[in-house]
Order: C-alpha cells, then sequence, then structure tokens
C-alpha cells in the first residue's frame, strides 16, 4: 500500500471478483444477459470499482437499489443499462430520464407520470416491470386486472417497457416449492401480457439462489448478488457445482499495545476484566465502521497467525483484543478482522452467525465513506 490510508480498511482481491463473475457466466452460458446487482456499494466492496471490472469481462446491464446509487454509476459508467430496482420517488424522473437510468414501474399512475415527464422532456423513459408473485414487496399483482393496465402502458408514447421482473424469497432453501410456484406465476403473468400484445424484451427472476440451483429460470437474464463476493445465499444451497471464491477482507492496524494486571477493566463499562496479566492491544476500528457492538467479548482477530479475543465492548472506533499470545507485539502488526477464513481468521459468514444475522448485513455493513477500500 503506497498510498497514505486511514489504518483500517476493506481489501479486494481482483482475481477472485472477477473470478466469481466468470463463475456466473459458465453457469448461464454466453446467450443469456448478466445483470449484475452492485447495490450496497457492491454489498460493501466498492460498486464503482467492481462495476469497472464487470464491464471488462463482459457484463451486460448493472442493477442498484435506489436511484442515488444509479447516479453515483452513471458518472463513471456511461454505456450499459442501470436498473434501479425499488421504489423512485417522482421528483427524481426528470434526471432518472436525463441520465438514461431505467426505473422499476409496478404502480399504473406513477407510470402515468413518469410518461408525461418523459413527454415534456421530449425523450422516452425505459422501465421494467416488477411483477409481485410471492415476496409480497413491490410489484403489480399478477391478475387480469392488471395485466390491462400493464397493456395500458405500453401504449404510452414517451414509456419504452424493457423487460419484466420478479424476485424470489425462498430459492435459497432445499424446499424449492414456493420458489416453482414464484416462477410459474411469473411466467403465467407474462403469457396474459403477451396474449395482450405487450412484448417483454428482458424477463428475469434468478436471484444468486436461482443461478445455483434453478436453471430453468434463468430466463433472458440472471442477477447475480451475493455470489459476486464469494458467499453462498444461505447453507441449504449446493456449494460444490460453482465454487465461488470470497474476494472481500477486513483490515487494521494494531494502534496501541500495552499490559494491564489482574483485577484491571477494558473499555465501557469494563464487561471485560483481567483476572492475570494481559496484553492488551486496540483496533483503530469500530461500529461506526460497520463492526458491529454484538461482537463485544465474543468475537476475535488474527495477528501473527494468532486469535485475539475482543475484550470487552467495540467502541464506535476501536475495539480491543487480547494479544498475550502473539509473539512480540508491535503497533502496526495487520490483524485480519475477517476474510476469506484460510488464515485462521473469521469469515463475514462467521460473524454473521456470531451476530445472529446473515452475510448480506456483515459485507454492506462495509459501505461507509470513511473506511477505504484497496483493490489488490
Amino acid at each position: 500500500m503506497n498510498e497514505k490510508l486511514r489504518p483500517a480498511w476493506v481489501e479486494i482481491n481482483r482475481e477472485k471478483a472477477i473470478h466469481n463473475f466468470l463463475e456466473v457466466r459458465r453457469a448461464v452460458g454466453p446467450d443469456r444477459k448478466i445483470c449484475a446487482v452492485v447495490k450496497a456499494d457492491s454489498y460493501g466492496m466498492g460498486a464503482l470499482e467492481l462495476s469497472k471490472m464487470y464491464l471488462e469481462n463482459g457484463v451486460d446491464m448493472f442493477a442498484v437499489a435506489v436511484i442515488g446509487e444509479a447516479f453515483e454509476l452513471r458518472k463513471e459508467i456511461k454505456d450499459k443499462d442501470i436498473l434501479v430496482l425499488g421504489f423512485t420517488s417522482e421528483e427524481f424522473y426528470d434526471d432518472a430520464i436525463e441520465n438514461n437510468i431505467t426505473l422499476t414501474i409496478y404502480d399504473y399512475n406513477h407510470a402515468l407520470r413518469l410518461n408525461e415527464t418523459a413527454k415534456k422532456l421530449n425523450k422516452q423513459a425505459k422501465i421494467h416491470i416488477k411483477v409481485e408473485t410471492g415476496m409480497n414487496r413491490l410489484g403489480f399483482l399478477p391478475t387480469a386486472e392488471n395485466a390491462d393496465k400493464i397493456a395500458d402502458i405500453a401504449k404510452f408514447e414517451n414509456i419504452k417497457i424493457e423487460g419484466a421482473f420478479s424476485h424470489q424469497a425462498k430459492a435459497d432453501e432445499k424446499d424449492k416449492t414456493t420458489a416453482h410456484m414464484q416462477a410459474d406465476r411469473f411466467i403465467k403473468f407474462i403469457g396474459m401480457l403477451e396474449e395482450r400484445n405487450v412484448q417483454i424484451p428482458i424477463k428475469h427472476i434468478a436471484n444468486s439462489a436461482t443461478i445455483i440451483e434453478l436453471p430453468e429460470y434463468y430466463f433472458d437474464m440472471v442477477r447475480p448478488g451475493i455470489i459476486l463476493s464469494g458467499f453462498y445465499p444461505s447453507d441449504e444451497v449446493d456449494t460444490e457445482k460453482y465454487k465461488f471464491k470470497i474476494c472481500v477482507t477486513l483490515k487494521a492496524k494494531v494502534a496501541n499495545v500495552k499490559t494491564i494486571e489482574a483485577g484491571e477493566g477494558v473499555g465501557y463499562g469494563h464487561l471485560y476484566r483481567a483476572d492475570k496479566p494481559v496484553v492488551v492491544g486496540t483496533i483503530p476500528l469500530g461500529y461506526a465502521d460497520g463492526y458491529s457492538r454484538l461482537l463485544s467479548n465474543k468475537g476475535y482477530v488474527v495477528v501473527k497467525g494468532v486469535k485475539c479475543p475482543i475484550l470487552g465492548k467495540v467502541c464506535m472506533d476501536q475495539f480491543m483484543v487480547d494479544l498475550s499470545k502473539v509473539e512480540n507485539p508491535q503497533i502496526g502488526d495487520v490483524a485480519i478482522v475477517y476474510g476469506d477464513g484460510t488464515d485462521g481468521a473469521m469469515t463475514a459468514e462467521d460473524v454473521a452467525n456470531m451476530r445472529g444475522t446473515i452475510s448480506y448485513e456483515v459485507l454492506t455493513n462495509l459501505a461507509v465513506r470513511r473506511l477505504p477500500k484497496i483493490y489488490v
């Protein structure tokens, strides 16, 4: 690291990140489109840099969650479609159209106002129709009435329907009953639209779990998300068929080393109190950096190959660890907070299990501006 950086950072392995994208391509073949989901700063890894890697390796499209993410990406990514998967407020319609951002539509009145905005700008607004098949989050319910509404939307002069999609709620579980049910609803509703002469160029429902488990539902495009970071959607999916590699590591340099005596406490509230002399190291990373307070007194880092338990409560900007078993610990020693697990450190999955959550949350917690990202 030649540039000056804060002594806590996220490290992304380029080779592994590209491997994960190419593994998706291997799964779906050369003819189906890949829409890389880079929301939440590409799951905490840096949306812009990851998107550039995917561009170099043949990505077809990008997806984000909110309009602000789309605008940020558009500053650098000029020639690829960017789909906003979530709700976009009307006040952003003009900027979305001007920046060639594709919006998700799941409400007739939204489509009506988007068309009016596009007409004033003398441009076409690009949309994907969201279909509600069982997630019960966003989407047109798959009814004849809504098929009629979408047929009307398709006639709007300043709107172009480029795709339709839905989202699987339980594809990452062994029991695929719900996944099949949702796909069936989606297929039937697409049929209802086609009966009304509504053409849907790009149909997509395949998230990461569907990509791994249900190739019959690839349709025209797939939307990989978590698997691009190297993590699997759950422990119930096949981890042998496609080999994704964890490409993200959280590291920090030890900021202080000192020995405390038996009876002394560490951190707020002295949640940890030493029962013997202990070498305490301070890690300049805290819950404001996405390292959860729930890891207080239970997580660990690895320094010089040695597991070093967290002592006491994780603070906003720092936490303390036990360096007693580390040979000659020094300020500046690198601590692996979590990584790919090959060096004895925890993975984001291990951290998630310790916190009672999922790897998605642990990774997206890294999407904070003050935590630098480097690509190796």
